[in-house]
């Protein structure tokens, strides 16, 4: 009997645990692919979708009238033909204007436009220079006008408006003074000796060397201002980051124990004081670098661009090259003659239209959203088909799912049974 009852007990011990049941679970990676096959990104609401619509084009919300409407749509579903009437009315506003005209301050670092509600700075002139310079009125006429957005790098028409009062800038007239002698007319004061001139317009050449869009500007020049030792690489910087999405960094040398170097460099005049004297900074010794060498071998080609313009726009233009390794590694050497061919030469470079295709992506879309491999190239390839002209992409981009999208996901049951 004890016999019988021990065999039982090793029995029962080793089917326990001696041979652990089958496993029929799926693998995590199984697992992981069936989850992401059954979950959903949430799509907005056609009334979420309004929302967003306006406060990306607008900076606004949109008003009772325009909910109820929306409402009346949805009744005879007809909600698309509505939102797209509102994509339509939205990107002809003024809003939307300086919405645009405020991202693109951003994008060259400059100080945005301080009222977008005013409709007159005539009376404010600190807030006029600002507002009524070549470069702000390109950035609205890019937008008004629904031009190529390449207009920005290779535009060669400005409008000239008269500095009221004081202005850090030299003023649009002195800038092209040089360049349009023939077209810009004598400038009137009144009896205070502020200047009267009506606003002008000038126009060159689609050929002209010397001119290219935002970059031909006082208010770049006065932004990226160049000196004898720096020689327009800080422009050359800007261009390569606004236009080609090259963001380069001075390289500084680490503070060493005694900080006196650091600052007789930065202050020459009072080198003296800091004890034994210390040899200048040449220009062989500026660049030389390792890591100064990274970036110089772009930014002198293309600095030469700007030698013979300093603080104004140089009747003369100067030969340069647009120099660069490109995304596949092969290295682009381009030579130029002018600004202008600089400007064009540029637009003509794959990573130029990705480039801008990001800017748009990241304020319409959202950085936060991954634009990469095959949708990257579909992207682009609207950008193309549009003729790269600013108001049709911007359309183009909030009719895309990923302006739809809620940035949420939910299993893809759950959902449906919501929507019923």
């Amino acid at each position: 009997m004890k016999l019988n009852l021990w065999l039982g007990l090793v029995l029962a011990v080793f089917f326990t645990t001696g041979c652990p049941p089958a496993q029929h679970e799926d693998s995590p990676k199984r697992n992981d692919d069936f989850q992401k096959a059954k979950t959903v990104i949430i799509p907005l609401s056609s009334y979420g979708y309004l929302r967003k619509l306006s406060l990306h084009l607008r900076g606004t919300l949109p008003s009772q009238n325009e909910y109820k409407v929306l409402a009346e749509a949805l009744s005879e579903n007809a909600q698309g033909f509505y939102l797209k009437q509102k994509v339509k009315e939205y990107l002809a506003t003024p809003n939307h204007v300086f919405k645009m005209e405020d991202r693109l301050s951003e994008l060259f670092s400059l100080l945005p436009e301080t009222d977008p509600w005013e409709t007159d700075s005539n009376d404010n002139p600190f807030r006029s220079s600002f507002k009524n310079n070549s470069l702000n009125i390109l950035f609205r006429d890019l937008v008004k006008k629904n031009k190529s957005w390449d207009e920005l790098l290779t535009g060669k028409q400005y409008s000239i408006h008269p500095l009221k009062g004081f202005s850090l800038s030299i003023g649009d007239r002195l800038f092209y003074a040089h360049v349009a002698a023939d077209q810009l007319v004598e400038p009137t004061y009144d009896e205070r000796g502020i200047e009267t001139t009506p606003p002008q317009h000038i126009e060159f050449n689609k050929q002209d060397l010397r001119v290219a869009g935002a970059v031909t500007t006082g208010r770049f020049f006065d932004r990226y201002v160049t000196t004898a030792l720096n020689k327009n690489r800080k422009r050359a910087a800007a261009i390569f980051k606004i236009f080609l999405c090259d963001d380069m960094r001075a390289s500084l040398p680490e503070p060493t124990e005694n900080l006196d170097p650091i600052y007789d460099l930065i202050f020459p005049e009072t080198e003296s004081q800091s004890g034994e004297p210390l040899p200048k900074l040449t220009e062989d010794v500026h660049g030389s670098h390792p890591d100064c060498k990274k970036c110089h071998y772009k930014l002198d080609p293309m600095g030469r661009n700007f030698e013979f313009s300093s603080a104004i726009l140089s009747r003369f233009p100067s030969s340069g090259a647009l120099t660069y390794q490109d995304k596949n590694g092969s290295m682009v050497d381009i030579s130029t003659k002018g600004l202008g061919d600089l400007a064009f030469s540029i637009t003509q470079q794959e990573e130029y239209a990705e480039c801008q295709v990001r800017h748009f992506w990241n304020w319409f879309i959202g950085s936060d959203v991954p634009l990469q491999g095959d949708r990257l190239r579909e992207v682009i390839t609207q950008f193309e088909k549009v003729e790269r002209k600013t108001n049709d992409f911007i359309s183009y981009l909030v009719s895309t799912d990923e302006f739809w999208s809620t940035g949420e996901t939910m299993e893809e049951d759950n959902l449906r049974q919501r929507s019923l």
